[in-house]
């Protein structure tokens, strides 16, 4: 595994980059015309200050104002998972190369050599080496069990995404319809501007989950790709030695050769 770890840590950190850009790439994502959720915070505060206004009217306007917050919020998040789909994806071709490149060159290269332990060895020595190689064994074996996990999630998201996308696109559809419906006549400009706010934050919210699940869909082929590429890795590394083997070489004549 020469080759094969270093290459899977750095797909790891390119799949890290991916997630930060996409969070910063979430604010040019929205409409310019929608409310931001600096303002809606701004409102809140203040509303909840303010002198003219029932504790009633107060309570009902800071809660049309969260209602639109938290979709604002939503929606972000949605245009940042869709953006980090897009660019895994764009990525995913590299890396899958990069790992079965890698594969390849270690099935060629000669096998790396375990540290020798002679005969003689001090137990605290030899069981500190056990330590060592059971410990590598646990790791591997959380990645593996990781990976699978990971390998049968996706494999049911087509049916969950499909159901949840036809759900939002249908709602997007009232959202929109509702958008065009005029507002009671008898609601003062603050509520109707706040009622406003909150339609169109659903709808936006709404168009940016159909986006991201769209894009979850259609990248989900090369994800899987690269997750078994990554579980390649780890069916290829070496079986490191049990307990009972390594003590029974422990007490023969020939030296002790391990693989860490």
């Amino acid at each position: 595994m020469r080759t094969v770890v270093p290459v899977v840590i750095a797909c790891m950190l390119w799949a890290a980059w991916p997630s930060r850009a996409c969070a910063q790439e979430a604010d040019g994502a929205l409409p310019g015309w929608l409310v931001t959720s600096e303002a809606l915070e701004s409102k809140i505060a203040e509303t909840e200050a303010a002198t003219d206004r029932t504790e009633e009217a107060k309570t009902q306007l800071i809660e049309l104002y969260r209602k639109a917050l938290g979709k604002v919020r939503a929606a972000k998040d949605n245009a940042a998972s869709a953006a980090t789909f897009r660019r895994r994806a764009e990525r995913a071709p590299a890396e899958i190369q990069a790992i079965r490149a890698a594969l390849a060159a270690d099935a060629r290269a000669e096998p790396m050599a375990g540290p020798d332990a002679a005969a003689d060895t001090p137990l605290p020595v030899l069981e500190e080496l056990l330590q060592k190689e059971q410990a590598d064994l646990t790791a591997t074996d959380a990645r593996r069990t990781d990976l699978e996990t990971r390998l049968a999630t996706l494999g049911q998201r087509p049916e969950a995404i499909g159901q949840r996308l036809a759900e939002a696109t249908q709602e997007r559809e009232e959202a929109s319809a509702e958008l065009q419906t005029p507002l009671a006549d008898d609601a003062s400009p603050t509520f109707a501007r706040a009622r406003k706010w909150v339609q169109e934050t659903r709808y936006v919210a709404l168009s940016t989950e159909t986006t991201m699940l769209e894009q979850e869909l259609s990248t989900l082929p090369l994800r899987t790709q690269l997750l078994e590429a990554k579980r390649e890795v780890i069916s290829s590394m070496p079986q490191l030695p049990s307990t009972s083997a390594s003590r029974s070489q422990r007490s023969g004549q020939g030296p002790v050769r391990t693989q860490v």
